[in-house]
């Protein structure tokens, strides 16, 4: 699939969640992300029919994922693939609340974590990543366009 392709479906998700789910982006805190993600990854399922969409994945084959570092285990909030080690792996997607003083360290970590999915040749060698940032409130919305990942490193804008 074309990266435009799979760009503009997110996207799609993301005003839908935006319109229907407004209550869980309200309010002071908002919901935690966690349920944003799963609203997320069901109208993307819809919008992917041929794949899977799963939330929290944490397989590589029968493995674990791993990151780079020995150990350290990952779970990409979102991916759209096929299951199995074949894939083909389209989309990673991490979802991270803004936070009133930006919490520097969980974007670098979620920037990192796209980059690894994202690198030709490696283990995951996921088509795009994308970096979903939202805030909560009287007025909340997503970071319009997501920060963009391929060929393990950010896209320039």
């Amino acid at each position: 699939m074309e990266n435009d392709a799979i760009k503009g479906r997110l996207e799609v998700a993301i005003q839908i969640v935006t319109l229907n789910d407004e209550y869980l982006l309200k309010g002071e805190n908002g919901h935690h992300e966690q349920a944003v993600c799963f609203r997320l990854a069901m109208y993307l399922q819809g919008l992917f029919p041929l794949y899977h969409v799963d939330a929290e994945y944490n397989r590589l084959g029968d493995d674990p994922k791993r990151r780079d570092h020995p150990g350290h285990t990952m779970r990409p909030d979102i991916i759209v693939h096929i299951r199995g080690q074949d894939g083909p792996n389209l989309l990673a997607i991490e979802v991270k609340k803004k936070a009133k003083s930006k919490d520097a360290r969980k974007l670098k970590e979620a920037q990192t974590k796209l980059m690894e999915l994202t690198r030709p040749g490696g283990s995951y060698d996921y088509q795009l990543g994308a970096l979903l940032e939202y805030s909560t409130g009287s007025s909340p919305n997503f970071n319009s366009p997501p920060e963009w990942f391929s060929n393990g490193c950010p896209e320039k804008s």
